[in-house]
């Protein structure tokens, strides 16, 4: 009997110290409770950006949302004012999915009764091709303590955020470790390989019409983002020969709401000097973008 008390013990004694550690740190603010205060955005939410943001979410729901990948996160909703009864909630994934967007707003309706929905969604989205969706495993995670405090990544987590504040060392960071330049080709070098592989979305078509039924039934106002790529980008749709599907894209979506079309040519997208990559545009930038959105 004590042989068996003591191994149960000494099996037992790694799991208590995980949940003590995760318990603690408390990476992703699962608690309101802060046993220590740390600082934990800078690394916890580019390891996992969607768990970061429901949860975020959860514990402060806004009524209006911004959604899609990471040009939709680079945007500040801190600097969007108006009539709104509540402020603005950025839901943007680095490498989200119109599949990611759709799962997010069904969440978000589950907290609190949504007024306003401004979806970005750049061509890269709009492909069936691209469809993954890690929605589902983080609000499964949300739902659970014990998922979320005896997890694996969340213990990753943990020791991150314990190094970015003992050694100020920053392991998420997602910063390239080669030249503006040679990150510019290399991205380049993906897109061209994924328009390869493009793939017009009917699956998505359907849905963004469902949502804007929806949209019109309950009152909400739903508005599309097209955000501005360097003109090396927009040329390899032609290279591509999707200029068809292109303009069935903007098209589709100019059918579906008030529609901010930047992905043209423009000063702002033949410029290299405005953007951090061919898809990403600066801080800068964003400012315009803020203010011919919702200020104009």
């Amino acid at each position: 009997m004590k042989t068996f008390i003591k191994s149960t013990i000494l099996f037992a004694v790694p799991f208590l110290m995980l949940l003590a550690l995760n318990i603690i740190v408390d990476p992703f603010n699962y608690s309101d409770f802060n046993i220590i205060k740390l600082k934990k955005q800078e690394v916890s939410m580019p390891l996992d950006y969607r768990l970061y943001k429901l949860i975020e979410f959860k514990n402060n729901p806004q009524k209006s949302l911004l959604l899609g990948d990471s040009r939709a996160a680079a945007f500040n909703t801190s600097l969007i004012y108006g009539n709104e009864s509540n402020g603005y909630y950025n839901f943007g994934y680095g490498g989200g999915s119109l599949q990611e967007v759709f799962e997010t707003i069904d969440f978000a309706e589950d907290q609190i009764e949504i007024e306003n929905l401004y979806l970005c969604i750049p061509f890269n989205l709009f492909d069936a091709s691209n469809s993954k969706e890690r929605i589902s495993k983080g609000v499964k995670t949300l739902k659970s303590p014990m998922s979320y405090y005896l997890n694996f990544n969340i213990t990753k987590a943990s020791i991150y955020v314990l190094v970015y504040n003992i050694f100020d060392e920053n392991l998420a960071s997602e910063n390239p470790n080669i030249s503006k330049k040679q990150f510019w080709t290399k991205q380049l070098e993906l897109a061209d390989k994924a328009y390869q592989a493009y793939n017009y979305p009917l699956t998505y078509r359907k849905q963004l019409l469902d949502l804007k039924e929806d949209c019109e039934k309950e009152g909400i106002k739903l508005s599309i983002i097209i955000p501005p790529t360097h003109v090396d980008l927009q040329n390899l749709v032609v290279v591509n020969g999707l200029d068809e599907n292109y303009k069935a894209y903007k098209l589709f979506l100019n059918s579906i709401g008030p529609i901010y079309d930047f992905d043209i040519m423009s000063n702002i997208t033949i410029d290299s000097a405005n953007f951090k990559d061919p898809y990403h545009f600066n801080d800068s930038i964003m400012n315009i973008l803020v203010d011919e959105i919702w200020y104009q």
